[in-house]
């Protein structure tokens, strides 16, 4: 379940969002609850041109029961048997985090058959622990870096959209 809102003031040049998520999965019931504050601003640099930039900050709380869940030494040789021992430290496990994440964002118009834009974004700069054994396992910074055009030709209704996308984490 995601559920979010957004708001634009000042004649769009400050925007504010919340976002909502929730999901929880497979027989360990793994699951992740989260709740992200967004602002971002929007500053024209002239009439053709304009960059925004956003922030956003939020609390994730991630959880996994394998309570449920079936292991090797529960296995005979021949059939399974869910009261032999799992070996496994089955105890419900949960942690949770802040989260903060950055971008910024190019727009622009060359002329009036050609638009481009470009962008780049880091999430989890704050590099948080992400582990259901207390350890200190860190989420890695993920950047984003993305850009397009919107090229027009004269005398046809087509419009030609190039884009790219590169991901990197860890």
């Amino acid at each position: 379940i995601s559920v979010s809102t957004d708001k634009s003031f000042f004649k769009n040049k400050l925007a504010a969002g919340l976002l909502f998520y929730k999901d929880k999965a497979g027989d360990s019931k793994m699951g992740i609850n989260q709740t992200n504050f967004s602002l971002a601003s929007r500053v024209a640099i002239d009439e053709k041109n304009s960059i925004s930039t956003g922030l956003q900050g939020g609390w994730v709380q991630r959880s996994i029961d394998i309570s449920n869940l079936s292991w090797d030494l529960q296995y005979d040789g021949k059939t399974f048997n869910k009261s032999f021992p799992t070996g496994e430290n089955t105890a419900p496990f949960n942690f949770s985090y802040f989260d903060i994440s950055a971008g910024t964002y190019y727009m622009g118009v060359v002329s009036d058959l050609l638009s481009v834009n470009a962008g780049i974004a880091a999430f989890h700069l704050n590099n948080p622990k992400q582990s259901y054994y207390g350890n200190n396992d860190k989420l890695h910074v993920k950047w984003t870096f993305h850009g397009g055009a919107a090229i027009g030709f004269k005398n046809w209704n087509k419009t030609l959209l190039p884009a790219f996308m590169i991901l990197q984490q860890g």
